[in-house]
């Protein structure tokens, strides 16, 4: 058909269940389904299909579905929708089946994460663009027992994500970016199918558990053969299952090169770099000595190239000090400290605001901390804390007749 508004179902059809009016062109919006009401037996309801403009979203607002507290399932699927109000499913005391298949959903709905949903048996959210799985999404769903989140764009999976869903009996979380899972992500499920194939895999040490997993319950465990790696290179492409332990390697951080220590002229640009390997590759981090904020907050500081190059746009007196760069990946962490000085970019010759550094008191503790400093360049490879004190003496050297200023002390 091609119906652009509702039909008109003030006659009472007070028996009627099942109405089907996919593959049309209705808005689904709220004003629009005032005639449930007149329909209170209803108990499914097909939408699908129903597109009222290609070019536009469609947002499921407040109310939408009010009136039909008997309806056990709604199919809306393939109609652009992309909003669903946190109110919108309220009244549908009786669901036990959605399908929202085929949308433009990029998180799980409101309704589903906060609202009451108690009744909700299976949940289709496939072909969409949700990316992650958080903890406490599924939460207000206590009897789902099917979830079908696949060919999404997830790929995060929070550990906590099926805590406490013990009637879920089939998960779809195949053909999706998930790149690793969390130890303890199926604890207490009693899946009878979890679809996890079609995953780019990063197979390093952590995943090794899920390989036992996979040979271990590969009968609830479909296409195992397509759960394959794609990262690294000297793995890509195997099955998880099948790959030796020893090809799931990882490695700690290295230090690969770091800024060695720097002098800028105030006013001029510089970079601190600070490459860290590792595997997985780690995630790069830096901080100031003495400065509680991010170190993108300083005036005219940036990061780039995955976090290893810190460019400061505009050196200044604000941006002398130590920075500390961690590399952290799953299996430990790594730091180096580099030294910045800045010196005043004199015009003419000239002596009167030249900077210097003394370094005077370096002090480290934690067994596997290095004091060498020589050169601004130490680091320690630290699982355990480390605590420093670094203090300097900034001395500006005045021409005369002002040589009797004051010493400017900074402690960093």
């Amino acid at each position: 058909n091609a119906l652009s508004s509702y039909p008109d179902f003030g006659f009472q059809l007070t028996n009627l269940t099942v109405l089907d009016l996919s593959s049309n062109s209705l808005p689904l919006v709220s004003d629009n389904f005032t005639w449930a009401a007149d329909l209170p037996s209803l108990q499914y309801m097909n939408l699908s299909y129903n597109v009222f403009n290609d070019s536009e979203m469609a947002n499921l607002t407040a109310g939408a579905f009010s009136g039909l507290s008997k309806l056990r399932a709604l199919i809306l699927s393939d109609c652009n929708i992309e909003l669903i109000d946190q109110d919108s499913m309220s009244g549908l005391l009786s669901l036990q089946v959605l399908q929202l298949h085929n949308n433009s959903i990029s998180d799980m709905p409101a309704p589903l994460r906060n609202g009451d949903m108690s009744t909700l048996q299976i949940l289709n959210l496939s072909y969409n663009s949700i990316g992650a799985v958080r903890s406490g999404y599924l939460s207000s769903l206590p009897v789902l027992r099917i979830i079908d989140l696949q060919h999404n764009e997830v790929s995060q999976v929070s550990p906590q994500a099926f805590q406490g869903q013990q009637n879920i009996h089939s998960v779809y979380l195949n053909n999706n970016n998930i790149r690793a899972l969390s130890l303890g992500v199926f604890r207490g499920l009693r899946a009878s199918a979890l679809h996890i194939y079609n995953n780019p895999y990063e197979c390093l040490c952590t995943i090794q558990w899920l390989q036992t997993y996979v040979s271990k319950w590969s009968t609830v465990i479909p296409q195992s053969g397509n759960i394959t790696c794609d990262q690294p290179a000297s793995v890509a492409g195997r099955i998880l299952h099948t790959l030796p332990a020893a090809d799931l390697l990882c490695v700690l951080p290295t230090i690969a090169s770091i800024s060695n220590r720097t002098e800028a002229l105030e006013g001029t640009s510089t970079q601190l770099v600070c490459n860290i390997t590792g595997v997985p590759q780690p995630s790069v981090t830096w901080t100031k000595a003495g400065f509680s904020g991010s170190v993108t907050s300083l005036p005219g500081a940036f990061l780039s190239v995955s976090n290893s190059i810190l460019t400061i746009s505009s050196a200044g007196t604000q941006h002398i000090g130590v920075y500390t760069c961690t590399g952290v990946n799953s299996v430990g962490s790594i730091s180096a400290s580099v030294f910045l000085a800045v010196s005043e970019n004199c015009q003419q010759d000239c002596l009167r605001n030249s900077f210097t550094l003394d370094l005077f008191d370096f002090r480290s503790s934690g067994p596997e901390a290095h004091q060498d400093f020589s050169g601004y360049g130490s680091y320690d490879r630290a699982s355990t804390a480390t605590e420093g004190l670094l203090q300097t003496k900034l001395m500006r050297r005045i021409q005369q007749p002002l040589l009797n200023q004051s010493i400017m002390n900074i402690t960093r």
